[in-house]
């Protein structure tokens, strides 16, 4: 009897995850976390490989598109800036301070997902018809300073990027 109340007596000075973990329940929280590291894992979409990104703006007639080379990507999203500014695209978009590529998943409640990329510059019409072979069928929004993109697309529009030289 005495070992069940100081068994008890630990677990509640134990820190919130051990209590949950003891007890065998997760919160919504943790739930979320599991999951998405699980959907880290997951293999890329044959879609927005670069050799299907290339095939579709090919079929899109955009000359400057076909340039498309494979990168590696770690897995928070960063990709190696390259050497020399691509000199061959009408426009251009600009890392962060990090070095990252500006582009970012938008969520919110009621709302469906979205796809925001800032920091881009030059002509952005022809950015947009670039999306389009990266998200088919996709909405692409022009916003003050940024482009959005409908739908989750965010690993395929990075890869892109990346890929182009940027």
């Amino acid at each position: 009897m005495a070992a069940i109340a100081r068994s008890a007596a630990a677990l509640r000075t134990a820190p919130p995850a051990l209590r949950a973990a003891a007890r065998g329940v997760a919160s919504k929280r943790q739930i979320k976390r599991a999951n998405f590291l699980r959907r880290r894992g997951a293999k890329p979409d044959p879609a927005t490989s670069p050799a299907a990104v290339a095939a579709a703006a090919a079929a899109a007639d955009l000359e400057w598109n076909t340039v498309v080379r494979d990168v590696a990507e770690l897995q928070n999203g960063w990709t190696p800036p390259p050497e020399e500014s691509p000199a061959h695209l009408p426009f251009a978009v600009r890392r962060t301070a990090s070095g990252f590529l500006p582009v970012y998943p938008k969520v919110g409640a009621n709302r469906p997902p979205a796809t925001v990329l800032r920091g881009a510059s030059g002509d952005l019409d022809a950015l947009i018809a670039g999306l389009a072979g990266v998200a088919p069928g996709a909405e692409v929004t022009k916003r003050l300073g940024a482009l959005e993109v409908r739908g989750d697309h965010v690993r395929g529009v990075r890869r892109w990027l990346a890929g182009l030289g940027l």
